[in-house]
Formats: C-alpha cells, structure tokens, sequence
C-alpha cells in the first residue's frame, strides 16, 4: 500500500504543477489493495503487536515503536482512500470493501494500550 500512495499521489495531484493523469492510475491494483487489506487488516495488526513484544525487550521503548508504526498504517491508509476519493467522487463500485477510519483506530487504540 505505501509504495501503491507513493507512486500514485503525484498522478492524481499531478507533480510539479504538471495536471493530473487518471489515465495511467492502476485501478485494478488499487481495488486489489482494497480487498486485500480489509480481509486481512486485524491479522495483520495483530502480527505487528506479536513481531514489536518480540522484538523489544524495553517495554516503552516497544509501546512507542508500536504507537508509531500503527500510526503510519492509519496514515497511508488515509492518504490512500483519499485516492479513491479523488479518482471516484461519487462512490467506487468497490467501496463496500473500504474498512471505516474509527474502526480501524478502534483497533490501533486496543492494541496500542495492550502492549
């Protein structure tokens, strides 16, 4: 997902002042992302929780690194569904498949206070 927002942010906000391209925006790739990640995004927390208690001894310096990461995944996953947005104003024909930012920091929030 990262390097999916990274490659298509400057098509639909056009770098360098130059107008967007939709045209060359990965659409089926980006529906993929989609289903993908709201199939598997509670596993996937989940394996970050097990992979930071594992990783660091230090428990605060473990809850941070986890705050942190879980706070990046909620940012791309922002700035990716503003992508679909962009690219579909009126609703994407596979918007039932978009997983909620409350519920997605719902989660953050329980797994964030558990560490």
């Amino acid at each position: 997902m990262i390097a999916y927002v990274k490659q298509t942010e400057p098509l639909v906000k056009g770098a360098d002042g130059a107008p967007p391209d939709l045209t060359r925006v990965d659409v089926g790739g980006m529906e993929h992302l989609l289903r993908t990640f709201f199939d598997t995004w509670k596993v996937g927390i989940e394996a970050i929780n097990r992979d930071v208690i594992k990783s660091f001894a230090n428990f605060h310096l473990g809850q941070d690194i986890l705050k942190q990461v879980l706070m990046q995944l909620l940012l791309y996953y922002t700035r990716f569904l503003d992508l679909i947005e962009k690219l579909y104003p009126n609703g994407a024909p596979f918007a039932r498949f978009v997983l909620s930012i409350p519920t997605l920091m719902a989660e953050i929030r329980t797994f964030s206070r558990s560490f």
